[in-house]
């Protein structure tokens, strides 16, 4: 029964009431809770989020302390707002700054910035972080990934840093030399199905 009375008590909004946040009446733990890509949550950041986004958009763009629904059911405003909190609605500020730093470990940096965002930590999302990094990391994963980008020339290295994409950095593509052999038979066959022949330089196609 106590299990039930707190997760409706979350479900109506009623958890969220906190005047210190801006939630004062009745309604509005409903109205400014978990909305937006990254679950934007009282009146206090509503209204900051309103200001931050008409400074960025145009005066009067924004009113999202009436607008409130507009977070959750308009893409752009989500998107928007979720910007705006992640650069400038966090306690810790930016969180650029956070997820950049080098002298921290990537899972360190990924666990302070969920801080920065829920106010606390949130066990289940690192070790789905941890899954998703290990998958891209793991070494058939990549192993496959290089055997296909070196038959295009393209030489890759694993990198766990957060500024590598994909989880690999990825060097310009050299030509590769072709063996006479396939040269010989490929041009055997355009020739014998009327088609231009193949012609090397060097043995390089």
């Amino acid at each position: 029964m106590q299990a039930y009375w707190l997760n409706s008590k979350y479900l109506s909004g009623s958890a969220y009431y906190n005047p210190t946040n801006g939630n004062s009446a009745s309604d509005d733990g409903h109205k400014y809770k978990g909305r937006g890509l990254l679950h934007l949550t009282w009146k206090n950041n509503y209204r900051r989020a309103s200001n931050g986004l008409n400074d960025a958009y145009g005066a009067g763009t924004y009113d999202l302390v009436n607008d409130f629904i507009s977070v959750s059911e308009n893409p752009i405003v989500a998107a928007r707002t979720a910007a705006w909190y992640w650069k400038n609605g966090s306690a810790w500020g930016n969180l650029n700054s956070i997820v950049d730093r080098v002298n921290y470990s990537d899972q360190i940096n990924f666990e302070a910035t969920i801080r920065g965002v829920r106010g606390g930590g949130d066990p289940p999302r690192v070790a789905t972080w941890n899954s998703i990094r290990n998958t891209i990391y793991g070494p058939n994963s990549y192993g496959n990934m290089g055997k296909v980008l070196s038959a295009l020339g393209i030489t890759a290295i694993p990198t766990k840093r957060y500024h590598a994409q994909f989880g690999v950095s990825l060097n310009k593509m050299v030509l590769q030399r072709c063996p006479a052999v396939i040269l010989a038979e490929a041009g055997k066959l355009a020739h014998e199905t009327a088609s231009a022949p193949l012609y090397a330089d060097n043995g390089i196609v």
